[in-house]
């Protein structure tokens, strides 16, 4: 009985173990001929990540966007700059929409070397892109016929180059006139990132156009947009809604076309084109026809 005591008592104290620990990840992903994006959904908003990364999107030849929160400006270890995370977002994603809202705190964060970093920030390489556009609140890329959106509470801009931080990422830049860290300040604040395409939406201008015609609200950690004709809304470590009903971002164990089984089963039966396995792990046994 002093095991139950265990989960309440370790919530209370918050150990640094939180963060490092790989927990249990509800995995949403969305892919295009054009694009990819995936996020792991409202994972623990709030807490510090020692390696974690939540929330990605792809864009042809490798290109890849995501968003932390730095841990510390130093990029030697991790948690650090780009690697790891100080606080997570309460984050969602449907299709190609992906919603982040940040709540960061002014009191110094598990593993930062000094005060906490009050801004968060977007690997958006110009140099990698075919095409960058600032507008204020709004930066659109275009990597050939895939076009990308981000959308922030407070006006986005980039940091001076780091040669420390281009070579932990390894990126292909070396001129000093070069960008790649967006960032925007502010302890409570969101990104919205939207994909589309040639195909889905016609030029990069009918593209950016059309984003920045949608209605966006943030009010009491509260995030609402409305976009090609569904309203998504995003509560900070509340519900997600797709228009006004509920989305279940809490997943089974697996959930595909080959199967579909609980988190805590023993059995698990696959199939695929007149084939199975069965896994039992209660029994130690392995089965397939």
């Amino acid at each position: 009985k002093w095991l139950n005591l265990l989960p309440p008592i370790m919530n209370a104290v918050d150990p640094i173990m939180h963060g490092s620990a790989i927990q249990r990840g509800n995995i949403y992903s969305y892919t295009t001929e054009n694009y990819k994006m995936t996020n792991n959904q409202k994972y623990h908003p709030g807490f510090y990540g020692d390696q974690q990364t939540l929330s990605m999107a792809t864009l042809p030849t490798g290109i890849t966007v995501y968003t932390t929160h730095p841990a510390r400006l130093e990029c030697d270890e991790t948690p650090g700059y780009f690697a790891g995370f100080g606080v997570a977002p309460d984050a969602v994603q449907d299709k190609n929409v992906l919603m982040s809202i940040y709540n960061i705190p002014s009191k110094k964060i598990a593993l930062a070397s000094g005060d906490t970093v009050q801004y968060t920030h977007t690997l958006f390489s110009k140099e990698l892109m075919d095409e960058v556009i600032l507008d204020g609140k709004y930066a659109f890329g275009r990597v050939g016929d895939s076009y990308i959106a981000l959308i922030g509470a407070g006006e986005l801009s980039y940091l001076p180059y780091n040669q420390e931080q281009v070579d932990s990422l390894k990126l292909p830049v070396s001129d000093t006139t070069k960008e790649y860290d967006l960032v925007q300040h502010g302890a409570e604040q969101f990104w919205i990132y939207e994909l589309g395409s040639n195909t889905e939406d016609g030029t990069f201008a009918d593209f950016r156009a059309r984003i920045k015609s949608n209605k966006v609200t943030f009010e009491n950690f509260s995030l609402t947009y409305e976009t090609s004709g569904r309203t998504l809304k995003n509560v900070y470590d509340g519900a997600f809604t797709i228009d006004g009903a509920a989305v279940n971002v809490d997943y089974k164990r697996f959930e595909s076309e080959y199967i579909t089984e609980e988190r805590k089963a023993s059995v698990f039966d696959f199939a695929f084109a007149g084939h199975t396995l069965t896994l039992d792990f209660k029994n130690a046994s392995r089965v397939s026809e």
